[in-house]
């Protein structure tokens, strides 16, 4: 069962070409034979510009067993997909979990390739994204 809710808003720049969504979202999966809840509080911006959208914001979910994960990605360093390479090519995820763990993943410069840099207490390492 899903409950909550789901808030999107957008603006568009017709001179520009660009649409802006602020998306909020407050909901919880319950799963009825286990008695598991995942819950999901979002408040993340995406601005769509032809072929190309840039993400900012921030995503917490608490997974069932309590565990509470943060995503960050700041405006300063967004993420940008571009169609034409069909994944995330550049900008800065952030995460931390209510154990006190702590990543990131840095998808690049803007280069249409693979690669990103996956860093866990201070050890990076390159990774595939797929």
């Amino acid at each position: 069962m899903i409950e909550g809710t789901v808030r999107k808003t957008i603006q568009k720049d017709a001179v520009n070409f660009v649409r802006t969504a602020s998306i909020k979202e407050n909901i919880q999966v319950i799963n009825l034979e286990k008695g598991d809840t995942l819950s999901r509080i979002t408040d993340i911006t995406r601005q769509y510009k032809k072929t190309q959208t840039l993400t900012w914001g921030s995503v917490i979910n608490t997974r069932p067993n309590g565990v509470v994960v943060t995503k960050t990605i700041v405006e300063s360093t967004p993420l940008l997909f571009k169609a034409s390479c069909k994944h995330i090519v550049s900008g800065i995820a952030s995460f931390e979990n209510s154990k006190g763990r702590k990543w990131s993943i840095n998808y690049g410069n803007g280069t249409c390739d693979d690669k990103a840099i996956l860093t866990v207490n201070g050890k990076s390492k390159e990774i595939t994204i797929h």
